[in-house]
């Protein structure tokens, strides 16, 4: 009789405060669990298990992280500079390694991705079902937060989303949940409101290039502009944004005369900022400065490409 084998790998992030607890219990509740701390470093675990315990194949695989609709961490990929630590937009950063399990799944295996609100919305329908071209298999998603050990918060509305090969998963609307937060008067960004800097600029991804770099012309140095936008973040708000796997999708320059200021990094398709290293700490964004930021974002992207040639 053949050997299914069931396996669930664990990101190994060492988190810390209210948010260790998600992936600590993790561990705790799924004895013998892979720790990975790299997509490939998974695959190369889930195959050095799969031969060690003698197996035919696998019958169902967990992946417990964080993430977000259609991503998920694997190894403190946070950073868009570490594109072998996460599952994300970019199938090519993902599929090869992915392809190395195909041949170890069993005919009607399942591959579950257990990260805050994988499933949810176009992302994570497109996401779940690449997914399962890729493997040749069912993957299933969740459109909730998911809760300390990785459980699917069952809250009204929760749903399984389910992509199977050549059968797309339908989109499946996102299930807010309030994420923690602090109220505070104090904020760097009420203090830059009061005091207006000369200019700022969104530059798309976290990139340490000389600030001189970026085109002088994509700078904001109207005063009603630089106020407008920074009246999108809401400074009395403080998220910790390691809960739904916060990655960096940009960063906010400010300018005073003919020096930097100040860098902060905007995270989670452009839904929060904060200070560099801060994620426990950060603000929201207003939906009207997201299409701002975002926009902006894809501007300085699409000219630093040209300019490049």
């Amino acid at each position: 009789m053949a050997k299914e084998c069931e396996f669930v790998v664990v990101d190994s992030t060492a988190d810390e405060g209210q948010n260790g607890e998600y992936l600590k219990k993790a561990r705790k509740d799924n004895a013998g669990s892979i720790l990975a701390d790299s997509l490939k470093d998974m695959v190369d675990k889930i195959l050095a298990k799969f031969d060690r315990d003698k197996c035919d194949c696998i019958k169902k695989l967990k992946i417990i992280g964080h993430g977000s609709e259609g991503l998920i961490i694997i190894g403190n990929g946070r950073n868009p500079d570490d594109p072998k630590k996460r599952i994300n937009d970019k199938q090519g950063e993902w599929e090869d390694e992915l392809k190395r399990l195909k041949p170890q799944l069993c005919k009607k295996a399942e591959v579950e991705i257990l990260s805050c609100f994988f499933g949810a919305g176009d992302k994570g329908a497109k996401k779940l079902s690449a997914m399962a071209d890729v493997l040749g298999t069912t993957v299933i998603g969740y459109n909730v937060y998911t809760q300390p050990g990785g459980y699917p918060e069952q809250k009204e509305g929760w749903q399984k989303v389910v992509a199977k090969p050549g059968k797309p998963a339908k989109k499946v609307d996102k299930v807010e949940s309030r994420l923690p937060s602090l109220k505070t008067s104090r904020s760097e960004f009420i203090s830059l409101q009061s005091h207006l800097p000369a200019a700022i600029c969104i530059t798309c991804g976290s990139s340490d290039a000389p600030f001189e770099g970026v085109p002088k012309f994509l700078f904001i140095k109207d005063s009603d502009n630089i106020r407008a936008m920074l009246a999108q973040v809401d400074g009395t708000q403080y998220v910790d944004v390691r809960l739904i796997g916060g990655s960096i999708d940009a960063e906010l320059w400010v300018c005073n005369a003919a020096s930097v200021s100040g860098r902060f990094e905007i995270t989670d398709d452009f839904q929060h900022i904060g200070n560099p290293g801060q994620l426990s700490r950060f603000h929201p964004i207003s939906r009207c400065g997201q299409v701002w930021f975002r926009q902006l974002a894809f501007l300085h992207k699409a000219v630093t490409i040209e300019s490049q040639g």
